[in-house]
């Protein structure tokens, strides 16, 4: 059973209430009334049937009350609150009956519960409503006029008139929520933002399935070369061979530059600046000639500019938050990120005793290197140099630059002889040379976490050892014990 209704705030659903609350007062009052002005034409089975329908009515409010106090009013079933419609229907037909029916007012208590499910329900509660609400009208009917063709005829206008009206409020209603839903799925698409593009848009396709006004929707990424991948879906994924079938559509769709309609689903071209493009594909479910296309194809174009325009921040932030905690020559991280990456490895040591080595490394002469050929070579060479110690790290260990000509290795589950191993490797490749073939070598200290001591005092130990190789002659590496 679809629930086609709003989800209602504390406010409103405190004034529901309220309103709830006097109309169960109101009622014994009202039943009193019918007993006092027709004394003695009341049978008893009718008092007890009455009442006890009031008491189900009262015990369904109160738990709906219950549910609202307690926060759980999203656990509301639609058909709990049509057994509630359908009880007040009951109650009023057997207040009609005991009231004499015989007057139009009286008959028109049954349609409150009719239009009550037209306003709420889907198709199968109206026909239900409709089916019962018009029984009630024949019992009442015939009640008050004890013939079977009167009574026939009668019902038959009522049961017309009304389902014409039925049908016509659930229309205006669907279409008002639905413009509702629309609006605010706009809403939050203007103000969503995106972690990652294009992946973080899964979390955003119901939002797009309601501004389309559609029950299923997938996004598809479209590269450079127009291979296309499927990002996600919702309600869920479809297998990308469904996907494929549209592959010429999509590409029509990003040339153009605007939704392309096909016979079953409207094609969503999102261009942004981030890279790959996006296609977002909403399935209509409804028949073709049912499809406004100027209509939905402008709130698609709205659509598409959102997600863009969310794909264009996402890009803009993570290139910001990469440029924060990079360095911008080599594009190795900075010391921020080693500071954090230390502090991890160093938990991580404590927690599973495993060895921890951190690896200085200095560029041998780099000064005089600088001022003979110019910074441009002094940038080309520190960038080589950053390319070389990269390559010949594991995916586990880090290397970042520590300033200026000073680089720093983050060995995990490694022991200062194994640190000493990495860094013979490295120099065994031979000297660094840059584009003119002119090269440098390095020099390393290595020092091993004791399980004890400070960062600061583990990239001092490294420091200190890097100074040794340096009053050593250079291009060597050291050793700080302890």
């Amino acid at each position: 059973m679809h629930y086609k209704g709003r989800v209602v705030t504390p406010q409103m659903l405190a004034s529901m209430m309220r309103i709830i609350g006097v109309l169960y007062v109101a009622f014994p009052i009202y039943l009193a009334g019918i007993y006092f002005y027709r004394r003695g034409h009341i049978h008893w089975y009718t008092s007890v049937t009455e009442y006890s329908l009031l008491v189900i009515l009262f015990s369904m409010a109160a738990v709906d009350m219950r549910r609202a106090k307690s926060g759980h009013w999203e656990r509301f079933s639609p058909w709990f609150g049509f057994g509630q419609i359908c009880g007040g229907l009951a109650l009023a037909t057997v207040i009609n009956y005991t009231a004499g029916g015989d007057t139009t007012v009286y008959r028109l208590l049954p349609l409150l519960p009719a239009i009550a499910a037209a306003i709420m329900g889907d198709e199968i509660m109206i026909i239900t409503i409709w089916v019962l609400t018009v029984t009630a009208l024949g019992v009442v009917t015939y009640h008050q006029t004890h013939a079977v063709d009167t009574t026939g005829w009668l019902v038959a206008v009522w049961g017309v008139a009304m389902a014409g009206a039925l049908v016509s409020i659930h229309v205006v209603v669907d279409r008002f929520l639905e413009s509702i839903r629309v609006s605010d799925a706009l809403r939050t698409l203007a103000s969503g933002e995106l972690s990652e593009w294009p992946e973080g848009i899964r979390s955003l396709l119901p939002e797009v399935a309601k501004a389309l006004e559609v029950k299923q929707v997938e996004a598809v990424a479209v590269d450079r070369n127009g291979d296309v991948s499927l990002i996600g879906g919702w309600p869920e994924a479809t297998d990308l061979s469904c996907v494929a079938r549209r592959e010429d559509g999509m590409r029509r769709a990003l040339e153009r530059a605007h939704p392309l309609a096909q016979e079953d689903a409207i094609i969503v071209p999102v261009r942004s600046a981030a890279e790959p493009h996006m296609v977002l594909i909403a399935h209509r479910h409804r028949k073709e000639s049912y499809f406004n296309f100027e209509e939905e194809g402008t709130t698609a174009e709205t659509v598409a500019g959102l997600v863009a325009g969310m794909g264009d921040r996402a890009t803009l932030i993570l290139s910001l938050r990469h440029q924060a905690r990079s360095d911008p020559l080599t594009g190795l991280p900075n010391r921020r990120v080693l500071s954090e990456a230390l502090e991890i490895e160093v938990s991580r040591s404590r927690r599973t005793g495993n060895p921890l080595s951190v690896v200085m490394i200095d560029i041998d002469f780099f000064k005089p290197y600088n001022d003979k050929f110019g910074h441009q070579a002094g940038d080309e060479m520190l960038k080589a140099f950053a390319d070389r110690l990269s390559h010949r790290i594991r995916a586990s260990d880090m290397v970042a630059r520590y300033g200026g000509e000073e680089f720093c290795l983050v060995l995990p589950a490694t022991t200062a002889q194994g640190a000493v191993n990495v860094i013979d490797g490295i120099r065994r490749d031979g000297p660094v040379r840059d584009s003119q073939g002119n090269a440098v070598t390095f020099s390393a200290g290595v020092s091993q976490w004791d399980g004890l001591e400070s960062i600061r005092s583990l990239i001092a130990k490294s420091d200190q050892a890097l100074y040794a190789a340096k009053e050593a002659g250079r291009d060597c590496v050291i050793v700080q014990e302890g």
